[in-house]
């Protein structure tokens, strides 16, 4: 929460999903008790980077509430084969790795429908979504930089590496609220 805090400081809520054979389940269950048709959807092992560009997501979620079924807040959809929509980049219907579990924003009904079809993160991930109607928005320029620190539950050093140690340290609770510096050597 610390690094969501200092870099995004929007209000969110945590929602915890439990045993990951059951994480797709546990996590529609969760979102179906929401009121909210848009979901930013950001596992906890992203760590932000620096400061999102509140400007692209307030677009990227426009683009959502106006019948995009899910929005890129990563840079993914510059790796897909997509068409340049003025500002706006459109995956293709045949795009690869259409339901990925990077930080996005999802029409709810959408993100229920795919989290029905599977039962953990990795299935989820890997469903064959080509030609499923879906559209998949983003922007050439990522809107939230982030270190995704854990890979397959180990410790992504590399990763963490990115972030100041500080930082690590609060987003952890190792440090008291009221420390503001750690010194380096």
């Amino acid at each position: 929460m610390f690094l969501w805090d200092k870099y995004a400081g929007l209000p969110i809520d945590v929602l915890e999903t439990g045993n990951v054979e059951s994480w797709c389940a546990d996590l529609a269950k969760r979102i179906k008790d929401s009121s909210d048709k848009q979901i930013l959807l950001m596992l906890e092992d992203y760590w932000l980077l620096q400061p999102i560009i509140r400007e692209q997501l307030d677009k990227l979620e426009a683009k959502v509430i106006g019948g995009a079924h899910k929005a890129d807040l990563e840079g993914q959809v510059a790796h897909f084969k997509h068409a340049v929509d003025g500002e706006y980049m459109v995956a293709e219907s045949a795009a690869c790795f259409r339901t990925s579990l990077q930080a996005a924003i999802w029409d709810r009904d959408f993100l229920l429908s795919k989290l029905a079809n599977a039962t953990n993160p990795w299935s989820f991930e890997l469903q064959d979504n080509d030609h499923d109607g879906s559209t998949l928005v983003g922007m050439p320029i990522r809107t939230m930089s982030y270190a995704n620190i854990m890979l397959k539950g180990a410790p992504m050093w590399y990763e963490v590496d990115k972030i100041e140690e500080y930082d690590v340290m609060k987003q952890l609770s190792l440090l008291p609220p009221d420390i503001i510096a750690v010194r380096k050597p």
